[in-house]
């Protein structure tokens, strides 16, 4: 199945996907709270630390590029 820019625009664009981009948004706030909290300090380890922040940073990114999918050229 071949997908066109024009396609995924009208996707994004339906009130189901803003919907579900609206809970996407709630999750990014969540994690990005709970960074700037400090909730991924592990005060015995700073590699534990690391560890956490990275991974929660990792979603956070990994969420916005769902958002920001693009249909590439061929």
């Amino acid at each position: 199945m071949k997908i066109t820019q024009d396609d995924l625009e009208s996707w994004k664009a339906s009130p189901e996907t803003m919907f579900v981009f609206s809970l996407i948004d709630l999750e990014i706030d969540e994690i990005s709270r709970e960074i700037t909290e400090g909730r991924t300090i592990n005060q015995d380890s700073a590699h534990a630390t690391a560890i956490k922040t990275a991974g929660m940073v990792g979603r956070i990114m990994g969420l916005r590029k769902l958002k920001d999918l693009e249909i590439g050229e061929d």
